[in-house]
C-alpha cells in the first residue's frame, strides 16, 4: 500500500478525522473516524481546487463527502493508504 504524503489537517466532524489536498495532482486525502479514534486514510483522485474549497466551506464535511465523493468511484477513484504510516502519525 502507498504512503500518504499529503499533510492532513484535523477537522470537527463525526465522520472525517482530518483532510488534506494536493492541488498539483488534484488529490484529496481524507482520514475517517473509526469509533472515536482516527481510522483509515483514503486518497481520492480528480478532485478540483473548487471541490476542495467546497469541502472547506461545507457546513458538514461528512455530508459534503457523501454528496460529492462517496459512490463516485469512476470520476474519483480512491486508494487506501498504508496503515503503518498512520500508526506512526498518532504517536507523540
Amino acid at each position: 500500500m502507498p504512503k500518504c504524503s499529503i499533510h492532513l489537517h484535523d477537522c470537527t466532524s463525526s465522520r472525517i478525522h482530518s483532510h488534506g489536498y494536493d492541488p498539483e495532482s488534484k488529490t484529496l486525502a481524507l482520514r475517517f473516524n473509526n469509533k472515536g479514534t482516527p481510522g483509515p486514510t483514503y486518497q481520492y483522485a480528480n478532485v478540483t481546487t473548487e471541490m476542495y474549497e467546497g469541502l472547506m466551506n461545507a457546513e458538514s464535511i461528512g455530508k459534503w463527502f457523501g454528496a460529492n465523493l462517496q459512490g463516485k468511484t469512476e470520476a474519483h477513484p480512491f486508494t487506501k493508504m498504508d496503515p503503518e504510516e498512520q500508526a506512526e502519525e498518532q504517536q507523540p
